[in-house]
């Protein structure tokens, strides 16, 4: 193991043990942890994980996937990316962009979503030039629909929005990029804590409402989900008033502010995403009769984007005030480094086929082991389901209707 990795192990450990008896000295520990992180983000890993890490995704996935001459291009392929007006999900998808894809930013707002793709426009002609077709057919390549993670209503109206647009066509890649963390306890229209609902339930629910979407896709390579989740989840898996998985059904539903810690919320709402993401793997893959191994239906992973200087610290005033000074600018990944795994797992080719993984810089990583257990995975999935009013049975038989079609 990597020092940095045995002192931050170290930490973890000792804080575990400090949140058995007094949470505020754990929720400081916790806090020295994410510094440390960030600091030996830079002395171990170096800086290098930005453009040319981007360049060499997007490259690849064009050199995978040629555009035939002398004959009309098939359509592009659709991507979604949560969150892509601003931050990682907006270099995200001005790189879905360049790879050759149709994107649809996901956000709430159509003006911030306007000047992100004005932004984009201006980019790209400084890089590849005012002629480019990724420049002049950019109105025709980048979409702006409405979602609102905090509203369980407006993921659903969401998803016929995106049909209407990408007609047959179907989904290629799916980025659930968007996220909060730091923010007061306060429950959504839906009554759940805000943290959980935005970082994982919408998620969840947008996800499995698109999944018909990505499997009538009839694009080369495989579809592919992409979760932006956080090796927070790491501190979720200890005891305590936040619950664990297997503490009981209330784990991911606060509707009190008892007991309520705003990094214990965002850290339980990650681990939910590595659940989630290892639960659809599982159910998303399917062994042809001609091969033991289970090959994927659709290719589902995490990853942690590490440190990164975006908006997401605007609920914490102190970190915030630091970043707009410049004072972190040592400590924090710019967006586009923090762009480069989700921009990896959605076009390379060398992930082609892998799935239900926890990726950290390019790299699989070892996930809480919690993670792999298929019980509370399997609890989370019904949960998760009555928690955004859908029936169990008809789910399972979806996924079961899944997999026919694909053998």
């Amino acid at each position: 193991m990597p020092p940095h990795r045995l002192a931050e192990s170290s930490l973890l450990f000792i804080s575990r043990l400090t949140w058995l008896s007094q949470p505020l000295r754990h929720d400081i520990l916790i806090n020295v942890v994410n510094a440390f992180r960030l600091i030996t983000e830079n002395t171990f890993r170096g800086r290098a994980w930005d453009q040319p890490c981007l360049d060499a995704s997007i490259q690849s996935f064009r050199s995978a996937h040629p555009r035939p001459e002398g004959a009309p291009p098939p359509p592009k392929p659709w991507a979604i990316v949560t969150g892509g007006n601003t931050g990682i999900g907006y270099e995200t998808a001005k790189s879905l962009v360049a790879a050759g894809f149709r994107v649809v930013l996901a956000c709430r707002s159509e003006e911030r979503a306007r000047g992100a793709i004005e932004r984009m426009r201006g980019e790209l002609a400084t890089r590849y030039g005012q002629d480019n077709e990724l420049v002049t057919e950019l109105d025709a390549t980048v979409h702006f629909l409405p979602l609102d993670l905090a509203s369980l209503p407006s993921v659903r109206a969401f998803v016929p929005l995106f049909e209407r647009i990408s007609l047959e066509d179907g989904l290629h890649v799916l980025v659930n990029n968007a996220g909060i963390m730091d923010v007061p306890f306060a429950l959504t229209q839906d009554g759940y804590e805000q943290t959980v609902a935005i970082n994982y339930l919408a998620p969840f629910l947008l996800t499995v409402l698109l999944l018909p979407c990505m499997i009538r896709t009839t694009v080369a390579p495989t579809p592919r989900i992409v979760v932006v989740s956080s090796v927070s989840a790491y501190a979720a898996t200890r005891p305590g008033p936040l619950g664990s998985v297997a503490a009981g059904p209330e784990y991911v539903r606060f509707t009190t502010d008892t007991n309520f810690s705003q990094p214990g919320a965002y850290a339980m709402s990650k681990l939910c995403d590595l659940l989630f993401v290892r639960y659809l793997a599982r159910r998303l893959s399917t062994s042809p009769s001609s091969s033991p191994t289970p090959r994927p239906v659709i290719t589902i992973n995490a990853c942690h984007p590490w440190g990164v200087n975006t908006g997401i610290f605007r609920h914490n005033p102190s970190i915030q005030s630091l970043a707009d000074r410049g004072r972190l600018d040592n400590f924090l990944r710019t967006p586009a480094a923090g762009a480069t795994t989700p921009v990896y797992l959605a076009v390379s080719p060398e992930v082609e086929g892998i799935t239900g993984q926890y990726f950290d810089d390019l790299c699989v990583m070892k996930v809480p082991r919690v993670v792999d257990d298929e019980g509370a995975q399997e609890e989370l999935w019904r949960r998760s389901l009555t928690m955004c009013g859908m029936q169990l049975e008809e789910a399972e038989r979806d996924l079961a209707n899944y997999q026919d079609i694909i053998n």
